[in-house]
């Protein structure tokens, strides 16, 4: 009897099924295809908005992210003053402990 293969997707007996792909491999696959493709043909992305809507949208993120940076820098500031009336609490203690206060 004549091996003549099996239909696509199901293997033949004593082969392993292929395990599927996860989201992150199909994504590795798509950017290396995308690359491959993107050099034989030297394309490139164009990151300029295509229509109003998009410049606006831009626009609102480039915002968000500097009202995020400036959110950031206030809370550095105020970890920083805790920690350090923390320290001072702590120090204050260990002085007071000591009798030298």
């Amino acid at each position: 009897m004549t091996d003549v293969g099996s239909p696509k997707g199901i293997p033949r007996e004593g082969e392993e099924r292929p395990s599927p792909l996860t989201g992150e491999d199909r994504l590795r696959e798509a950017i290396r295809r995308y690359s491959r493709f993107k050099r034989e043909k030297g394309l490139t992305i164009d990151q300029k908005p295509g229509c109003i809507y998009g410049m606006l949208l831009g626009d609102e993120v480039k915002d968000m992210r500097e009202d995020l940076e400036e959110i950031k820098k206030t809370l550095r500031g105020i970890y920083v003053s805790v920690f350090l009336i923390l320290v001072g609490l702590v120090l204050d203690l260990a002085l007071r402990g000591m009798g030298v206060m």
